[in-house]
């Protein structure tokens, strides 16, 4: 519960999503008033009053361990940074298990390892145009690499991160779970804030110590945590679980 993860760490919680019962993947959308868009409204003005007089663009979207719903919760909140008319781009950069192009239903091919390990692909060679939200981009993982924490370690990363802040409003990046392998440290010098997401009855609680730890050492920048999977309260169009 909300109570449960304020008494294990001091980590500002950025919001809650409603569990989604229904199988399309993209649920935010300019006319839907369903609760769980309003949700992800709501997180978006919650990082505007966060990020009030500092530069938010490139945001990084983690969690502890895998299932934990970082590829829907990224493209809805994208979704969500779309609809006042933005641009903006969502990268696949958990280059183990990837799986934000397939639920986008993009080809993977080409993606983010071909980009770091050659000199010669350019950024809009890997850029894709999402089939499901209209200004949405999407980069995918490409490849599973072998050596992904070194790869990402290269210079090529910052002209990759550099080169998409330039040129969108918002730049997204889903990491690879960060209780398990350290991938997403490495993108710490790149990124102006951290969701982290923690899933109703699946997230250990003692995986909230790591997250605490992370907070208080300042590991990763403005790190916030997202309540993900709720519930909502019978007989309110909105509420609280």
């Amino acid at each position: 519960s909300v109570k449960d993860i304020e008494s294990l760490t001091n980590t500002p919680i950025l919001g809650e999503v409603a569990r989604h019962k229904g199988k399309e993947f993209v649920v935010v959308s300019l006319n839907n008033t369903n609760p769980i868009v309003e949700m992800f409204r709501l997180i978006r003005v919650n990082l505007q009053f966060v990020a009030s007089g500092k530069q938010n663009k490139v945001i990084l979207i983690t969690s502890s361990i895998s299932g934990e719903g970082k590829s829907f919760f990224s493209i809805n909140f994208a979704a969500s940074l779309v609809l006042p008319g933005k641009r903006v781009v969502v990268l696949g950069m958990d280059l183990r298990k990837p799986t934000l192009a397939k639920n986008s239903k993009i080809p993977d091919e080409l993606g983010i390892t071909n980009f770091l390990v050659s000199d010669t692909l350019s950024v809009s060679d890997i850029l894709k145009p999402s089939n499901l939200v209209p200004n949405l981009f999407i980069v995918g993982s490409g490849p599973i690499s072998p050596s992904p924490t070194e790869l990402m370690m290269s210079s090529r990363m910052g002209v990759l991160i550099e080169t998409l802040r330039s040129s969108f409003d918002y730049v997204i990046i889903v990491s690879a779970p960060i209780g398990l392998v350290a991938d997403a440290f490495t993108l710490a010098p790149y990124i102006d804030s951290t969701i982290y997401l923690v899933r109703r009855n699946y997230t250990p609680k003692e995986r909230l110590e790591l997250i605490d730890k992370i907070y208080k050492e300042k590991r990763l920048r403005y790190p916030m945590i997202v309540f993900n999977d709720t519930l909502i309260a019978k007989g309110h169009n909105y509420g609280y679980g």
